[in-house]
């Protein structure tokens, strides 16, 4: 299993005096890893002892807070932590998954067969819960807390990390996590998913509303832990799941509830049109969609077949868009030139193939008439020849 924060250690060079924060000893998690020292060895920084980070539990919701060795609460902005990348086009699947899924679990979870159960089941869930869900990476929240506070500093690649699991969205899995052991009837199952779920939702209870298109509120969260602080029924009882299982409907964000929710793209609209797990850009549905590239999307990517109407929801936005300057705006302006004049040209072909039929028709009844006449020329020549041999047999009988 891979612990949070070993994806940036292969890529991120390790600043063991992690300039960008002065003296502070609380270097990055990932030279932390790698055995930096917790001091800063320039000379600005002599005799001064450096922040160090003393993790504590959880930051909301009465679980306690990260700590400064000088008393000081670290003051970490949340957004950074509640931002997803959605490049990749997998967190948009999850999220395309959750709208159509998460809709009446108490009912649909009493039916093994249903397709929002069978989704449900499909989702890999540890039941110890020891990693994030659908992944090899250790689940922690010790390494959550040390990554949020990297998040504050651009060169820890601590944002990179954060996008890229989704805190938000692995709220979200760890609830259907918690769904799963209860179709499965492990209370051990639901009791550890619902306590990571209680876990992450403590990191961004504060910014996941605003600051991501998740189809679900902070408040829901909260809301659903209460179930769990009194009693918890038995598997056996009729009522473990209709009582436990998540009550809230899937919905898509507005723009007046978060910043961003990506209505171009959820739920996805044509699957076919943005692979999973891509590299490619121009085939990133948060990229091809977005108004910020015109009305239809990035030009770039369509083709064979593959436009914006079948590919993103038409979304009517209250507020304008700042279109940003395509790198190919003028070839785009050449090609649309283009595009009308091919378009005329093909006007004028179809008038010409049509006066060019009348033409093969006038033709056609040109060579009837003619052939008519020659054959009639015929007859007559035919009948001439007749009147001149019958004249002449005339001519002899007389002579006779």
């Amino acid at each position: 299993p891979t612990s949070v924060g070993a994806m940036a250690a292969a890529t991120v060079p390790v600043d063991c005096s992690y300039s960008s924060c002065r003296c502070p000893g609380a270097v990055s998690m990932t030279a932390r890893r790698k055995g930096c020292s917790a001091f800063s060895s320039s000379a600005e920084c002599s005799g001064q002892p450096g922040r160090r980070l003393r993790l504590g539990t959880l930051l909301l919701a009465g679980f306690g807070r990260m700590q400064l060795a000088a008393g000081e609460v670290a003051r970490i902005s949340g957004d950074y932590m509640c931002q997803c990348d959605f490049k990749d086009n997998n967190w948009m699947y999850t999220m395309s998954a959750l709208l159509t899924h998460i809709q009446d679990l108490p009912t649909t979870l009493q039916d093994s067969e249903h397709p929002s159960t069978k989704w449900i089941l499909q989702q890999s869930c540890i039941e110890d819960a020891s990693l994030f869900p659908n992944t090899e990476i250790k689940l922690d929240i010790q390494d959550v807390l040390q990554l949020q506070a990297a998040a504050q500093f651009p060169s820890s690649g601590g944002r990179l990390e954060a996008h890229q699991l989704c805190f938000p969205g692995q709220v979200a899995m760890s609830m259907v996590c918690a769904q799963q052991w209860m179709v499965r009837k492990s209370l051990m199952g639901v009791v550890k998913w619902v306590g990571k779920m209680n876990e992450l939702l403590s990191v961004v209870m504060k910014c996941m509303d605003a600051d991501s298109p998740l189809p679900f509120h902070a408040a829901a969260f909260k809301d659903y832990l209460q179930r769990f602080q009194g009693g918890i029924p038995p598997p056996d009882h009729p009522e473990f799941l209709s009582s436990l299982a998540w009550p809230v409907k899937a919905a898509l964000k507005t723009f007046k509830e978060a910043e961003e929710p990506l209505l171009e793209c959820l739920p996805m609209k044509d699957p076919a049109c943005f692979p999973r797990d891509t590299a490619n850009v121009f085939e990133s549905c948060a990229e091809c969609c977005h108004p910020k590239h015109g009305p239809t999307g990035h030009v770039e990517c369509w083709q064979a077949g593959f436009d914006f109407d079948r590919c993103c929801n038409k979304v009517e936005r209250s507020n304008p868009v700042e279109v940003v300057q395509s790198t190919c705006q003028g070839q785009d302006e050449k090609t649309v030139a283009l595009a009308k004049s091919l378009e005329q040209e093909i006007k004028t072909s179809k008038e010409l193939g049509r006066d060019l039929n009348v033409l093969k028709e006038d033709l056609r009844l040109c060579r009837e008439e003619q052939a008519a006449k020659l054959k009639e020329a015929e007859d007559q020549k035919v009948q001439l020849e007749a009147l001149k041999a019958q004249l002449g047999d005339t001519q002899d009988s007389e002579a006779g």
